[in-house]
């Protein structure tokens, strides 16, 4: 269940070329799973928690399938840089 809540959001994250990799998705999956073990939380709200700590809020809103954002993600040139 988890590897495919975060191949859904890995898939709506390249759809609008957010800066979110693959590894992002491995370690929000692993995080995850200790917080359903530890924790006991159910495994969706494991990986919410997981992103919104991973990759932030501003990425995290993306995990809901029905979540359309305004405008595109504007990336500054230092951004750029950064992921390049």
């Amino acid at each position: 269940e988890l590897l495919g809540l975060v191949s859904e959001y890995l898939g709506r994250c390249h759809k609008y070329e957010l800066p979110v990799a693959s590894r992002d998705g491995i370690h929000i999956i692993r995080y995850a799973e200790r917080l359903v073990s530890k924790l006991g939380i159910s495994p969706a709200e494991a990986i919410t928690q997981a992103a919104q700590q991973i990759v932030g809020d501003e990425y995290s809103q993306y995990l809901d399938p029905t979540y359309e954002p305004d405008v595109a993600p504007d990336i500054s040139f230092q951004d750029a840089e950064f992921f390049l």
